[in-house]
């Protein structure tokens, strides 16, 4: 997204302004690159913004910053169950001018790993990234009814098949199958992943593991070395 903004001039924006408008962000932002890790693409795929004070006064009181003691950057179990929070292409619409509002609607989506052959799955690296299973197609929703998905007019669509829009959602891991349902716990919850693809044919959600966008922070302002170091 920084990448594609920077190409073509756009600027990039943030919800949760206390006017209902978005915030524009300043200032440059920091990615990572092609060629690494032996690749010709970027494996990793992600970037970071440090916002403002401007912008951090414009935020909508009731919203949080996240804190270190929530982020999990250790290896994940394949029995842990995950959750993830983005906004598909296909249940969105694009305002044309300033007058017309962005309509969206939210995908709340909870699996879990991707259990199968991995070997024809093109960049992707069990060291770096996450995969989660997406067979929304076989998802059930919070009645236990069979999801039908539909665009925002109520007409049948192929979300089953494109979840273009979440990149950059976050992966929280919520619990573990090994463990009973009723010890899960919202405070518990971890922020393990970056969501940054999707494999269509396979039905499988790719996510850069949090470690990642840590190891970024720390390139970018290493002057906070020292308060990380006090969560590892």
């Amino acid at each position: 997204m920084f990448k594609l903004a920077n190409e073509n001039n756009l600027s990039i924006c943030i919800g949760g302004a206390q006017d209902g408008h978005f915030i524009g962000l300043k200032g440059e932002s920091i990615v990572t690159s092609e060629g690494q890790y032996g690749s010709n693409e970027d494996l990793l795929d992600i970037g970071i913004h440090r916002l403002d004070q401007d912008a951090v006064s414009n935020l909508q009181k009731h919203k949080k910053f996240l804190h270190y003691d929530a982020i999990d950057f250790g290896n994940q179990s394949p029995t842990s169950i995950y959750t993830l929070f983005g906004f598909p292409e296909v249940w969105s619409t694009a305002s044309t001018s300033d007058d017309e509002i962005v309509k969206y609607k939210a995908l709340q989506y909870t699996t879990y790993q991707y259990d199968r052959n991995t070997s024809h799955l093109s960049e992707y690296q069990e060291r770096f990234h996450i995969l989660l299973d997406s067979q929304i197609d076989k998802s059930f929703d919070f009645d236990a009814i069979l999801v039908q998905p539909a665009h925002l007019a109520g007409n049948p669509t192929s979300i089953t098949n494109n979840l273009r829009g979440i990149s950059g959602c976050s992966v929280w891991k919520i619990g573990d199958v090994t463990t009973p349902f009723d010890s899960w716990d919202l405070e518990k919850a971890k922020l393990v992943a970056v969501q940054i693809g999707f494999y269509n044919g396979s039905k499988a959600i790719k996510a850069t593991r949090w470690v990642a966008v840590n190891t970024l922070i720390l390139n970018a302002f290493p002057e906070l070395k020292s308060v990380m170091k006090l969560y590892f």
